[in-house]
């Protein structure tokens, strides 16, 4: 009877119990073992993802601080649209309109360094006066608040 205690037979539904547990404890290793090497691929695509809109960011705040001036057509081109399309958004959405002559932004828009008004000299009048033609640039900070605009209404 003593060589059965020491071999373990004695209580045979122990043996089964125990055996069990291990077999279960294998389990619950084996599927941790599986979701931290799932956490650890959704780490790194996190992590490349991270690093992919990290450059994006930093490109878009020099951006918004560039005193460079941008076009419609540049800004609209840059999203797929046309400079027409931006332009009508734009007003749709009450930020600018267009006096007969040129986009003009909305009071509560000026004074934030969005836009500038730039006036090109050509030719002259029949009194010799120089004749001007105004322009519409957007600067770095315009094109952000664009691109917010934008993206606030799903388009990007």
């Amino acid at each position: 009877m003593e060589q059965n205690v020491v071999q373990g037979t004695l209580f045979p539904e122990l043996e089964v119990e125990k055996s069990q547990e291990c077999k279960v404890k294998r389990l619950s290793i084996k599927a941790l073992q599986e979701k931290i090497a799932a956490l650890e691929a959704e780490k790194q695509a996190l992590m490349s993802e991270n690093e992919s809109l990290k450059e994006k960011a930093e490109a878009f705040d020099e951006l918004s601080k560039s005193q460079s001036l941008f076009t419609m057509t540049t800004i609209a081109h840059t999203y797929g649209k046309s400079a027409i399309w931006l332009n009508k958004y734009l007003e749709s959405r009450g930020v600018q309109y267009n006096n007969g002559e040129v986009w003009v932004l909305y009071a509560q828009y000026k004074g934030k360094g969005y836009a500038k008004t730039v006036y090109f000299k050509y030719g002259e009048t029949n009194t010799g006066k120089a004749r001007e033609n105004p322009h519409t640039y957007w600067t770095g900070a315009g094109v952000a608040f664009i691109h917010s605009l934008l993206k606030s209404d799903g388009l990007i």
